[in-house]
């Protein structure tokens, strides 16, 4: 990956932000061990602790509640968060942490998120990493949209697929309200197509929509979406069809929301990542060769091969389902052979087929039958 630059040394810096749609999917303990491993690899990290109203990445790392702590750059009692990181027990890695009273007798307002972004864009590191909350709240919309890569974390269970879409969709809305700003009658219609009811507009029909108030910003709407790749962890893997669920959401998310996210793999379920948060030590330093240790080091393997001028790459979406051919349906080429359209049609029937999480909240009923059928 290659990112913006480092002010304090001249060498490349790279923000890294972890969210999810939802809270309870292992958001912390990934961004906490990815931080731990790039760090164990000789790289400085500063992890943030962007999760205002969590437990804080402390526990993760065996380090105390710090009596210097991201609130006071929130409100303005430090000048940069480089002041306030502290040292943890991993060499390389500082932690940006929280304190439980952050909010108390304060209230969280744009000028504070601004203030925050910027003490973000100004930290001095190879890369800084943000645990972000969970769902589309005000505080992931704003610091997601300043990261050079933004994880979005999921497990394999309905309601975590589900808001994982629409984490994503909410995070592409709102890098299109940001196009918008020299033009109301675009930010009304968005505002419009996010607050109808059901599920978020794809990618398609906010592009069109803005296409209609004005065609220039219809075709700058279709670029930023078109260079949108959020990356994907989906942790908890469980039984062997789990480890399907990343590519399967790939696909879902490229054929019925527009978007085209890249996957960074799985992490296993493994029982010693609450034992290590019980000991409040890190997983990766307590028990370096468990599975999840496996996952994590094939995902941070994965996320340093990526170099951010492809990340940012103009890819463009397939037309809707509707609109596909056979070939476009089953992922294949035209001129496949007989045994290519075989193995095209399982992977798809397995991928998709009836009861299939990757399905959850991408798509209406109605889209999903037809598309079954």
């Amino acid at each position: 990956m290659s990112g913006g630059t480092d002010a304090h040394s001249g060498s490349l810096r790279r923000i890294v932000a972890f969210a999810s749609g939802k809270a309870g999917v292992g958001t912390s303990m990934l961004a906490t061990n990815v931080a731990v491993f790039l760090a164990q690899i000789g790289k400085r990290v500063v992890l943030v602790d962007a999760n205002f109203e969590g437990a804080g990445l402390g526990a993760w790392l065996g380090c105390p509640a710090p009596e210097c702590h991201v609130g006071q750059v929130l409100f303005g009692g430090a000048a940069s968060l480089d002041e306030i990181a502290i040292e943890t027990p991993v060499s390389g890695l500082r932690l940006a942490g929280r304190s439980p009273q952050l909010f108390r007798g304060k209230a969280l307002d744009e000028a504070s998120l601004e203030r925050f972004g910027q003490a973000i864009l100004g930290l001095g590191a190879d890369f800084v990493l943000m645990d972000l909350p969970g769902g589309p709240s005000r505080i992931t919309l704003e610091l997601g949209a300043i990261a050079d890569a933004l994880v979005v974390c999921a497990m394999p269970t309905p309601d975590a697929v589900a808001c994982a879409y629409e984490l994503m969709t909410a995070l592409l809305l709102e890098k299109l309200h940001g196009a918008c700003d020299a033009v109301p009658a675009a930010r009304a219609c968005l505002e419009q197509l996010g607050m109808r009811p059901g599920p978020y507009p794809t990618a398609r029909e906010m592009c069109a929509a803005l296409g209609e108030v004005d065609a220039m910003l219809g075709r700058r709407a279709a670029h930023i979406a078109a260079s949108f790749h959020p990356l994907l962890i989906v942790n908890q893997l469980r039984v062997k069809t789990d480890e399907t669920v990343g590519e399967a959401m790939v696909s879902a998310a490229t054929r019925f929301l527009g978007l085209v996210p890249r996957s960074l793999g799985g992490v296993e379920w493994d029982d010693n990542v609450w034992q290590s948060l019980r000991r409040q030590r890190p997983l990766l330093v307590e028990f370096p060769q468990s599975r999840a240790c496996r996952g994590l080091e094939r995902v941070v393997r994965r996320l340093l091969g990526i170099d951010l001028k492809d990340l940012w790459a103009e890819v463009v979406a397939p037309p809707s389902t509707q609109e596909q051919n056979l070939y476009e349906l089953l992922e294949i080429y035209p001129g496949a052979s007989e045994e290519e359209v075989r193995r095209g049609l399982k992977r798809i029937r397995d991928l998709f087929g009836h009861g299939a999480l990757a399905m959850s909240g991408v798509c209406s009923d109605t889209e999903r039958e037809t598309y079954q059928r």
